[in-house]
């Protein structure tokens, strides 16, 4: 039987999809290596297939038209996205560290 996980972020303000991503699996192989190194080697060798789903491009545009202060938040721009407005990456990189 394949094993996969499906990561899905929560519903405020997201960075760039690709950036989010990349601080998602940095954070559960960090997670999985403290609790069990041998299933966080199955996740970085591909054994458990890893999805996640990104729809903060649609919670930006939401909350950015709501919130002038969320607006303004919201400076870096997501390429993959049609270059939709999304927050920079680092504070979550300096969470994750």
């Amino acid at each position: 039987m394949a094993q996969r996980l499906i990561v899905i972020h929560g519903r405020s303000t997201k960075p760039a999809e690709r950036r989010k991503a990349e601080l998602l699996e940095r954070a559960l192989l960090l997670g999985l290596d403290r609790f069990s190194p041998k299933k966080a080697e199955k996740v970085r060798n591909g054994t458990v297939k890893v999805d996640y789903v990104y729809y903060g491009d649609v919670n930006n545009a939401i909350l950015g038209k709501k919130n002038k202060k969320t607006r303004a938040r919201l400076t870096a721009r997501d390429a993959d996205n049609k270059n939709a407005p999304c927050l920079p990456a680092g504070n979550y990189e300096l969470a994750i560290d």
